[in-house]
C-alpha cells in the first residue's frame, strides 16, 4: 500500500500507510522502527495540514516511547 500511495502521489494514504507500519513494529517489539514510521508519518500530516493524522501520529509516538 505504500509503494502504491507514494506512486501516485497520495500523501494522505503514505501518511496512513507509515501510520500502519509503525503501529505493527511497536506490536512485535521493535520500537526504534516504531518511531522512525510514526516521525515520517507526523512530517506528512502536518505537512498537509491533517491535524487528526498529527494527532494520530503523537499518539503511535508516544505509544514508542
Amino acid at each position: 500500500y505504500l509503494a502504491i500511495a507514494r506512486s501516485i502521489k497520495d500523501r494522505l494514504g503514505e501518511g496512513t500507510a507509515l501510520g500502519n507500519l509503525g503501529a505493527a513494529y511497536r506490536s512485535v517489539g521493535d520500537y526504534a522502527k516504531a518511531i522512525e514510521y510514526a516521525q515520517q508519518y507526523l512530517a506528512i500530516a502536518r505537512s498537509i495540514k491533517n491535524r487528526l493524522g498529527e494527532g494520530t501520529a503523537l499518539g503511535y509516538l508516544g505509544g514508542a516511547y
